[in-house]
């Protein structure tokens, strides 16, 4: 069963995006620390600096490298950003509101901060983080000295900017989360109506669509193509004797090997009905495709198939450009098919 991380291809474009917004917030971040110490320097080095600012500084420092040396890891290195950031914007908002100034930048970083919380690490989490950070902010105001009308204003302004991005942010990463469910959810039931249940290799109706894409893909490039025909050798018999869940071992079985055998020259393997399996062997004329339907042979053969003696006949066609079709082509292969039969069973005909 394909899991259902594996079966969209929306999660790398998350990631990725989850990458770069860490990059563009440590990066501006980074910038900003610079360009303040630059044109209004705190004072001497490295007193002066040693301030809740610049230390967050030396957070995304390390969160940038860790973004660049685990790149697979991205959510890990976010959370341990905002568990190291968090409680230095605590302590600078305390820093702020006991020297009476301004939050302007304070606020500023802790919305950007709110902003990339949910996309970063998801929207429960995300929020969660967001909670926390508020809530520090409210008991810094709340135990820190007294503050004139201006400031408190300007602080509970700040704080109500910032819950209100990171409510839009929660309410997108929500969404997104939830078309991400809703796509992988389609996409997982799409790869399970291609493959048939029992052998999990493509069932008929997939098997025809890449036929006739094959087909088109062979006449407009004029590259050789080729079908094999695959029946079990006396089938029946084994359903008849040995009942039907020893036949379904054996189908899976074979059709395991068959899959087995093709994997390397680009061949796919569909189950036809019943017991009977169709290659298609893209870029493979007649005498490469029957070299390979030897080996198939063989691989069913070589070994005992749920503890029963196993064989299968083949029967090999090429396209014919350019009137041919796919039922003509068919045709062919089921021809050769009953060739093979005819002959003996447990061998190749084209």
């Amino acid at each position: 069963m394909l899991t259902r991380r594996l079966a969209s291809p929306l999660r790398p474009a998350l990631h990725r995006s989850r990458q770069w917004a860490l990059w563009l917030l440590g990066g501006a971040y980074l910038l900003f620390a610079a360009v303040t110490a630059l044109l209004d320097p705190p004072g001497a080095f490295p007193a002066a600096y040693q301030t809740p600012k610049f230390w967050m500084a030396g957070v995304f420092v390390l969160t940038l490298l860790g973004a660049a040396l685990a790149p697979r890891h991205i959510r890990r290195v976010g959370v341990g950003a905002f568990v190291l950031l968090t409680p230095l914007l605590w302590l600078e908002a305390w820093r702020m509101v006991s020297l009476g100034l301004q939050p302007a930048e304070l606020t500023l970083w802790a919305a950007a901060l709110a902003g990339v919380a949910p996309l970063l690490l998801g929207s429960a989490w995300g929020g969660a983080a967001v909670l926390t950070v508020l809530a520090g902010l409210g008991l810094v105001l709340l135990e820190g000295p007294p503050l004139s009308p201006g400031l408190l204003a300007a602080w509970v302004s700040g704080g109500l900017a910032t819950a209100a991005l990171a409510g839009v942010s929660f309410v997108a990463a929500r969404l997104i989360e939830a078309n991400l469910a809703l796509h992988e959810q389609a996409s997982a039931q799409l790869q399970a109506a291609r493959f048939d249940g029992l052998t999990r290799v493509l069932c008929r109706a997939a098997t025809e669509e890449e036929l006739l894409d094959r087909l088109r893909h062979a006449l407009e490039t004029r590259t050789p193509l080729s079908a094999v025909m695959c029946d079990i050798d006396h089938f029946k018999a084994v359903n008849d004797r040995y009942g039907h869940p020893a036949g379904d071992e054996v189908l899976r079985g074979v059709a395991k090997r068959l899959r087995r055998t093709v994997r390397g020259s680009g061949g796919l393997v569909g189950r036809w009905g019943g017991e009977e399996f169709l290659i298609l062997l893209p870029g493979l004329a007649k005498p490469e495709a029957h070299a390979l339907a030897e080996r198939l042979r063989q691989a069913v053969a070589a070994s005992p198939v749920a503890g029963l003696p196993v064989t299968a006949s083949l029967g090999v066609a090429s396209f014919r450009p350019p009137d041919d079709t796919a039922d003509a082509l068919l045709a062919r292969a089921d021809q050769a098919l009953y060739a093979a039969k005819r002959s003996g069973r447990n061998r190749v005909e084209s």
